[in-house]
């Protein structure tokens, strides 16, 4: 089930890295302006304004 609030993310594309166990393991990776989306979607109060330059 689904919780409200919570999506799968799309934008991300899936990488192959090294992990610390020496394998190589599938890793989620989004693009700059896909971070700067995701957080902006997170709802807080304790939230402050931030600017990317």
């Amino acid at each position: 089930m689904i919780q409200e609030g919570n999506e799968t993310v799309t934008n991300c594309d899936t990488f192959k890295l090294k992990a610390k166990d020496g394998k190589m393991r599938n890793t989620d990776m989004l693009e700059t302006k896909n971070v700067f989306r995701l957080i902006e979607s997170i709802p807080s109060p304790k939230a402050e304004v931030f600017c990317a330059k």
